[in-house]
């Protein structure tokens, strides 16, 4: 069986019967999650999984979106070695119209973002760069 053909077998299998990535709401007030929403980052990223939703204002939010394509998956690789990895892209979504697209000006980054509000000014500040530095990403 060729590599790529047993990397995927061996993925599938690691997930089996996990669910995939999303993000839930909780309504002011309440205390548990809102039934009627929740937003599944492969339906908005190609198919990819997710993290780190932010929700920013006026129906906007963002998410970053790991490339599992960029990457081999194997039976001796640490799992927690992916987060981290220079593998995820961060994306914008528009919560209302349900699309999303990668952010401009921002490379594959660690997968981690903090945003930042100044004025009318969104700064993003994004892990990136080399494996072991940071950047910032405007």
């Amino acid at each position: 069986m060729p590599s790529n053909a047993r990397t995927e077998q061996h993925a599938r299998r690691a997930t089996r019967g996990a669910p995939e990535s999303c993000a839930v709401r909780i309504n002011a007030g309440d205390t548990g999650f809102d039934p009627s929403w929740s937003l599944h980052y492969p339906d908005l990223a190609e198919g990819r999984q997710g993290a780190m939703f932010t929700y920013l204002n006026g129906g906007r939010a963002l998410f970053s979106s790991f490339y599992d394509e960029r990457t081999r998956f194997d039976t001796e690789t640490d799992a927690f070695s992916y987060v981290g990895s220079n593998n995820w892209r961060i994306w914008g979504t528009d919560l209302s119209s349900n699309t999303a697209s990668p952010v401009e000006r921002t490379d594959f980054n660690g997968g981690a973002f903090t945003p930042i509000v100044f004025d009318d000014r969104l700064l993003v500040m994004v892990p990136g760069g080399e494996e072991d530095g940071y950047a910032t990403q405007l």
